[in-house]
C-alpha cells in the first residue's frame, strides 16, 4: 500500500542503474564517466554489434558496471539496452513480490498497477536512438538485424509482382 502510494504521488525507487547517481532528494542525476559507457553501448548496437561483441569488447576495455565488475555479460548489455530509464522515462513496477517470506520477485504482467513517467529526468541517449535500438531488438528475436525487412518480389504464380514481407517484422 505504501509503495503504491509513492509510486501515485510520483516517487519512484531508484535502484543502481549504470549512467546515474542519486542525489540527496532521490532524483537520477547523470553520472558523465557511466554516461560514456552507456552511449557507447548504444552506438555498437545501432552500428551492428550484437549484445555479445560488445560485452567482449567492454570486458576487453576493462569499463566497469555499475557494481564495480570489469567482466561483462550479454545479458547485462541487453539490460541496458532496454531500460527506459537512459532516454529519461521511468516505467515502475516492472516486477512485483507475490510472498514477502521468500523476497522472489516476479515480472508484472498486469497482476499489479504500473506507473509511467516520461522524461521524468535527463536523458543520457536521445529517444530516437532508445527507439530504434528497440525496434531492432524486437527484429532480432525473429531472426532479422536490420531496420528494415527483405523484400522480394513474386515471380510467378497468382501473386506474381506482390511483394511479400515476414508477418513477424516489427516494423
Amino acid at each position: 500500500v505504501s509503495i503504491e502510494m509513492r509510486f501515485r504521488d510520483g516517487k519512484y525507487l531508484t535502484p543502481p542503474l549504470l549512467g546515474y547517481d542519486v542525489d540527496e532528494y532521490n532524483q537520477l542525476v547523470i553520472n558523465q564517466d557511466e554516461a560514456k559507457v552507456v552511449r557507447l553501448i548504444f552506438f555498437m548496437y545501432l552500428y551492428g554489434y550484437t549484445c555479445s561483441q560488445i560485452a567482449a569488447e567492454l570486458t576487453k576495455l576493462n569499463y566497469k558496471t555499475k557494481k564495480g565488475n570489469t567482466n561483462w555479460s550479454p545479458g547485462s548489455v541487453l539490460g541496458i539496452l532496454q531500460n527506459e530509464r537512459h532516454c529519461g522515462d521511468v516505467l515502475a513496477r516492472k516486477t512485483w513480490t507475490p510472498d514477502f517470506h521468500d523476497h522472489r520477485s516476479r515480472k508484472n504482467r498486469q497482476d499489479r498497477n504500473q506507473y509511467f513517467s516520461e522524461n521524468h529526468h535527463e536523458a543520457i541517449v536521445s529517444r530516437d536512438d532508445y527507439l530504434a535500438v528497440q525496434r531492432l531488438i524486437n527484429n532480432a528475436k525473429y531472426g532479422y538485424k536490420g531496420f528494415l525487412p527483405e523484400l522480394h518480389v513474386v515471380k510467378n504464380g497468382v501473386l506474381k509482382g506482390f511483394v511479400t514481407i515476414h508477418p513477424k517484422w516489427a516494423g
